[in-house]
């Protein structure tokens, strides 16, 4: 009779352990998907804009978290819940893994199929999925974690259709220093960028084209970054002399030093598909090692979501307020004065930054908008003092540089920008402060535990 009682309680206890195994992952495969990521937009491109690898990555780990937390459905989805999904996929007998594998190849191969130079991605694609459902015993478990994954990408990917991406473009106006064609239009009257032959604008504002993840529209940041510095603000003379002693013609006043110089270098050659895969990194560091199952997904979501929504709405404070880039400005203040003398004394034909400027709007800083909720995200997370290196993924030799916190980092990125003649300091802080209210909101209010 013990015997029998012994071998029941080992069936039930093995029952368990399945039934338990169905929400386990395995880490590196997760975020393996993330350096596939990187791979693709490197190899293919950015389909339809810029902004294409931050969109990506939220619709790859939207539905890989969607998947996962459709199995025990402990978390708020984050757009496909789990009782939409139809009876005939068995979720509660998902295993997670193939959920995941099958949830990111899905996103990848519909949002980069395969033509033309992607090929070689696609291969790429089939040849991880093939290899990471290698891993998972065949059964039921894996078949409908399989069914669950792909079921779970396409209806995000149905519910993002009507999202309004990619945005349109059409050609800036030619506007000249001192010219009418951009009054009224512009920042001080005529062009942010000049000349104008290469800059893009879109045909509306970005909210009435894109819509956000997290937000019905980007209108409401226009409270968040107010407009920028008028001329006579208090501050505006400090930042706009530091900005032009980085980039001015005279020797004599010029505060540029090589290491400066680096510094700026390296955080431009920081890419944006190569944020992913350093998400990846950092996630694999020792100190992350009891992440795993819903809370990791849930975790790379958060971060990919702040960083998109921040990066989107600041596009499109950057059409509200098309404010000029500091090489248009310094060159052209002889022609467009701004009234105030200690202004205009700076003055400078040939004012040359460090770096080539992007032919857009100035204000606010991209590369704050972008780093910071990334960084602020990881930082609410699992708190700022972390140790890592990050590397320029895309400069000769990949350099590197290393890093006591994220704060730090998100600090320096945004330091660099002033340094490389992009942005000037108040627009660096507005950049950051969307970024900390993107990642703040988005933290206290999505994906909360049931």
């Amino acid at each position: 009779m013990r015997s029998y009682a012994l071998l029941a309680a080992a069936l039930l206890l093995l029952c368990a352990t399945a039934r338990a195994g169905n929400d386990k992952l395995d880490k590196d495969d997760v975020l393996q998907w993330n350096r596939q990521l990187a791979i693709t937009v490197q190899l293919a491109g950015n389909p339809g804009s810029f902004s294409s690898p931050h969109r990506s990555a939220v619709l790859m780990s939207g539905a890989i978290y969607d998947a996962v937390n459709a199995i025990k459905d402990k978390f708020e989805p984050f757009i496909v819940k789990p009782s939409s999904i139809p009876a005939n996929i068995r979720r509660n007998q998902a295993d997670a893994q193939a959920a995941v594998t099958e949830a990111a190849y899905t996103i990848l191969t519909k949002l980069y199929p395969g033509s033309g130079t992607s090929e070689s991605v696609l291969t790429y694609h089939n040849t991880l999925r093939e290899m990471q459902l290698a891993k998972i015993s065949d059964g039921i478990s894996k078949t409908e974690g399989i069914e669950l994954g792909a079921y779970v990408a396409n209806a995000i990917l149905q519910n993002r259709s009507t999202d309004g991406w990619p945005p349109s473009f059409s050609q800036a106006p030619n506007c000249t220093a001192g010219g009418t064609a951009c009054a009224g239009k512009y920042m001080y009257g005529f062009s942010y960028y000049y000349p104008t032959s290469g800059g893009r604008i879109p045909d509306t504002g970005y909210s009435d084209q894109v819509k956000p993840f997290t937000l019905e529209s980007c209108d409401v940041t226009a409270s968040v970054v107010p407009p920028p510095l008028a001329f006579n603000h208090p501050s505006f003379y400090a930042d706009w002399h530091e900005l032009w002693g980085y980039g001015t013609s005279s020797a004599a006043n010029n505060t540029m030093t090589p290491a400066k110089s680096e510094m700026a270098m390296f955080h431009q050659s920081v890419s944006n598909w190569g944020m992913y895969s350093d998400l990846a990194t950092f996630l694999s560091y020792p100190e992350f090692k009891n992440l795993d199952g819903i809370d990791l997904v849930r975790s790379v979501l958060l971060i990919t979501l702040s960083t998109a929504d921040s990066h989107l709405c600041h596009l499109w404070l950057k059409w509200r307020y098309l404010n000029w880039r500091p090489s248009v400005a310094y060159r052209n203040l002889l022609n467009t004065p701004t009234g105030i003398a200690a202004l205009d004394a700076l003055y400078d034909p040939n004012w040359t930054p460090v770096l080539p400027i992007t032919p857009d709007a100035e204000y606010p800083s991209g590369h704050a908008a972008r780093t910071v909720p990334y960084f602020h995200m990881l930082k609410k997370l699992f708190g700022d003092y972390h140790h890592f290196t990050a590397t320029a993924t895309t400069r000769p030799g990949m350099p590197q540089r290393e890093y006591t916190s994220y704060s730090s980092y998100a600090a320096e990125s945004g330091e660099s920008r002033i340094i490389a003649g992009s942005h000037w300091r108040f627009s660096v802080a507005e950049g950051t402060k969307l970024g900390q209210w993107m990642a703040d909101r988005i933290y206290n209010n999505f994906l909360r535990r049931k």
